[in-house]
């Protein structure tokens, strides 16, 4: 998996920017008028919101969805997770675009990727990315720069030790 996108601290009050992570993908066979691809997350249970597409190439205008296989009895069936209509018009060298998806967080590292592609030829994808959801966090600063030390529960009990720890 590739390098993990970083910017600034946000403003006082702002919301930090979403964790976007690059996800490695590969082309599937499919049938005429549809691009199928495979799309493989760091692992399961993961909070993603939303799947982000780059192609090259000019307008888009084309219907996907993101699906996970699921047991569902004895066998694995698709389970749709999301669907949008990916857009991109050209006018000289501007562009306006929206090429994401919004998911519901998949319980499987595996997803697939199908496009609705119609008359035109198929979709090349340049690249695929996973934008996180919002997740609760904390932030502690120390005014002296010294290590601070965050408790949580029973402030009379001490570490645990386990005989585990011989090993």
């Amino acid at each position: 998996f590739g390098p993990v996108r970083t910017t600034a601290s946000p403003a006082p009050g702002a919301l930090p920017p979403r964790l976007q992570v690059p996800l490695p993908f590969e082309r599937r066979g499919s049938e005429p008028g549809m691009s199928r691809y495979r799309i493989r997350l760091p692992g399961p249970h993961l909070p993603v919101a939303e799947i982000q597409l780059s192609a090259a190439g000019g307008n888009i205008l084309r219907e996907a969805r993101i699906t996970e296989a699921r047991l569902s009895g004895d066998e694995m069936v698709p389970v749709v997770l999301g669907a949008a209509t990916l857009r991109r018009e050209m006018r000289g060298d501007l562009a306006a675009a929206r090429l994401s998806i919004p998911v519901t967080p998949p319980g499987e590292a595996q997803l697939d990727l199908v496009i609705e592609d119609g008359n035109n030829p198929p979709l090349t994808l340049d690249g695929v990315t996973a934008v996180f959801a919002y997740l609760p966090w904390i932030y502690f600063e120390s005014i002296d720069e010294r290590p601070l030390t965050a408790r949580y529960g029973y402030p009379d009990l001490n570490e645990p030790r386990y005989d585990l720890e011989a090993a």
